[in-house]
């Protein structure tokens, strides 16, 4: 299988979880100790962030952050290194515009 295919499975496979802790930000979460595998867990974290747009949504973000885009979705970790991240977050990509992108 090709890595596109094997990221778009991995992100259709896992489960998602409202945030319903931050109803300002509505996204969605899937959390890596939850998975299957871990290694696929990171495998997909790596794609996304490896493959991602560099942007940036936030007045107090500094730095860009990576963001993958499938199917109407915009992922992203919010980790320095996809070796240590917990989670995979989601967010319809309409909902919000990028005020900085490199594209």
């Amino acid at each position: 299988m090709g890595d596109v295919l094997r990221v778009c499975s991995n992100l259709r496979k896992a489960k998602f979880v409202y945030a319903k802790t931050m109803p300002h930000i509505p996204h969605y979460y899937t959390v890596g100790k939850n998975w299957e595998s871990r290694e696929e867990f990171i495998w997909t974290a790596t794609y996304i962030f490896e493959h991602g747009l560099p942007q940036i949504f936030f007045k107090n973000q500094t730095e860009p952050r990576n963001y993958y885009y499938y199917q109407g979705w915009r992922y992203w970790i919010m980790d320095k290194k996809p070796e240590d991240a917990a989670i995979i977050n989601r967010e319809r990509e309409r909902i919000r515009e990028p005020r900085w992108s490199k594209y």
